[in-house]
């Protein structure tokens, strides 16, 4: 049964000084979901309408697109670099760079055998694809007072890549840089999640087989890339942080 995934647009208000006041940032939400046909899948969808922001103060949710996900894997196999990048990286220290710049060094290697096993005849393995990314924001919103309320919103981004591989690090550089822009919540973090990553043909990509596909070609043990994998990409989709004093240690170099 085909899956279809609803995206939502909410207008709510916040309370702020003893009273409700709309707010002037809208939310976003998604549903996934079953159906059989297309317009059960759009029945469905404005059935979920009804449940969607119930988190926020009085949400008017607006249905904006609705899609049918598919899931494709990357199974080809690159010849890489014998070396273990992989070995020291199970530990949180410098996790995100570290993953950016081994995905940056398989890309420059490889960036010639990829393209001839990935593309087809006829193609110009040099013209960019568009994609479709989706991030979810964990973060926090300040009414002053010296109150923070915990909040999420939804941003989605074009990027333009000339494969799977570059698409995925040029996301991580977006998560990566959501997360210094927006304050930390209650949580003291600033949470950013790679909900989707689309290619030009609204295919969804498995971001961690497209993970496990290139670290394979490492020469490294399944050990270290399972633990690599497990703090990179917790359930299956890229995750970046920024701590409360990661922010306030930036703020502090910024206004020298």
């Amino acid at each position: 049964m085909p899956t279809y995934q609803a995206n939502y647009e909410i207008n709510a208000d916040i309370f702020d000084g003893g009273t409700f006041m709309p707010d002037c940032q809208p939310h976003y939400r998604s549903q996934r979901f079953e159906a059989d046909t297309e317009e059960g899948a759009r029945k469905m969808a404005e059935e979920y309408k009804t449940r969607v922001g119930k988190d926020l103060f009085s949400p008017r949710p607006v249905l904006k697109s609705l899609m049918e996900v598919k899931d494709v894997s990357l199974e080809k196999k690159v010849e890489g670099s014998k070396t273990n990048p992989l070995s020291d990286l199970a530990s949180p220290p410098g996790m995100i760079s570290a993953g950016k710049e081994v995905l940056g060094r398989y890309v420059e290697k490889n960036l010639e055998g990829i393209q001839s096993k990935e593309i087809g005849a006829g193609e110009n393995p040099f013209l960019p694809k568009t994609y479709t990314a989706v991030f979810r924001i964990n973060h926090g919103v300040s009414t002053g007072y010296g109150m923070k309320y915990d909040d999420v919103i939804e941003e989605i981004k074009k990027i333009s890549a000339i494969n799977d591989i570059t698409a995925l690090v040029d996301a991580e550089d977006i998560a990566e840089k959501f997360s210094r822009d927006y304050m930390s919540d209650n949580s003291g973090f600033t949470t950013v999640t790679l909900e989707s990553l689309n290619d030009s043909n609204i295919d969804e990509l498995n971001q961690e087989k497209i993970m496990r596909a290139y670290a394979k070609t490492l020469d490294t043990d399944d050990a270290a890339i399972d633990a690599y994998i497990a703090k990179l990409m917790p359930e299956g989709k890229l995750v970046v942080k920024c701590s409360m004093l990661e922010h306030a240690l930036e703020l502090l170099q910024n206004s020298k």
